[in-house]
């Protein structure tokens, strides 16, 4: 039982706050001497989440009774993909209220406000100001549906690449000779390191934007705010202001343009890069497991998968099989 709780406690960019929880009964066993069932009785009373007070309370009544604990964990399984079930219908629900509000607060609203606004126009009154005024309460409040659903919205996966250090104590007892030359040497060694990056960035500018799109927002809103700036001192001052909407109206949504379209194809970019890995993976799955039965073990097999080619994630793979050589998942 215990090596499952240290193996999700240890990979906490994967199970989240869960294994932050699962932490404390590794501390209880391992630090301060209890034994399992203490650690989990004392977790499920100071855990916020009443799931898992639940979940640790029936566990530990299984146990004590000596119930059988692969039934145990099926139901709760099934339990709780009813609950997601659930959940998901209800979010599904709302999020159709939602759409239906938009579609009459933000379509058939302002056709209907357009219609009028035309129509007192074809009998001699001006609505121009009134109509650019909806044109622009539009795309605002279509924002702001966006980030309402995306703050009820359960959040999905995120993709991301997670770099630890480890410190290696192969030669803690090698006695190290310091020299006074040495800074030279390290400054050396950092113009080399800036160097060479110059010169990856230079071979390939647009890996950095592909690898985090946000970069691309460095560049392009400076250049969007300097046009905008631009644009507002070279407009003369006209007395009427919808003459000026209407000059400086068309100038800001090319500066929008301006940010969006360069962070829309670097995103894609990258997106097409992750579905690509993604869909390989079922392939090197498959050679893995054909390799298996030769009684090679994992570490040998990724060795032999680095000289295949899979297209996007050979990539990955050698970068699995360098991390081994150095002992990373020692």
């Amino acid at each position: 039982m215990m090596p499952i709780f240290r193996s999700i406690a240890e990979r906490s960019n994967i199970y989240g706050e869960i294994a932050l929880e699962f932490r404390q009964i590794v501390r209880d066993t391992d630090f301060f001497g209890y034994d399992v069932l203490t650690a989990f009785r004392h977790l499920s009373e100071t855990t916020p989440s009443e799931k898992l007070k639940d979940f640790l309370e029936d566990l530990l009544s299984i146990i004590e009774s000596g119930g059988d604990m692969a039934e145990f964990l099926s139901m709760w399984v099934r339990l709780y993909q009813e609950e997601a079930k659930f959940e998901q219908k209800q979010f599904l629900s709302t999020l159709s209220l939602i759409a239906e509000s938009y579609v009459t607060l933000f379509v058939a609203g302002p056709l209907f406000l357009i219609i009028i606004m035309v129509v007192m126009g074809m009998m001699g009154g001006s609505a121009v100001l009134q109509l650019a005024l909806v044109t622009y309460v539009l795309p605002i409040g279509s924002i702001i549906f966006i980030l309402f659903i995306d703050i009820i919205s359960i959040q999905g996966e995120k993709t991301s690449r997670y770099v630890k250090t480890r410190v290696l104590r192969t030669y803690e007892n090698v006695s190290v000779i310091k020299k006074g030359d040495e800074k030279v040497l390290f400054l050396q060694l950092s113009q080399y390191d800036r160097i060479r990056d110059l010169i990856r960035y230079l071979r390939n500018p647009f890996e950095t934007f592909i690898n985090n799109v946000n970069h691309t927002l460095y560049i392009t809103i400076p250049i969007a705010c300097l046009y905008v700036v631009l644009i507002v001192i070279n407009t003369p001052n006209y007395a009427d202001p919808e003459t000026f909407i209407n000059v400086v109206d068309d100038h800001l949504i090319i500066a929008l343009l301006i940010v969006l379209i360069p962070y829309a194809i670097f995103y894609q970019l990258w997106s097409r890069r992750v579905l690509g890995i993604q869909e390989l993976i079922p392939d090197f799955l498959e050679r893995m497991v054909g390799i298996n039965p030769v009684g090679l073990t994992i570490a040998q097999a990724i060795a032999i998968m680095v000289n295949t080619n899979l297209g996007l994630i050979s990539y990955e793979i050698k970068r699995i099989k360098q991390d081994m050589e150095w002992g990373e998942f020692l």
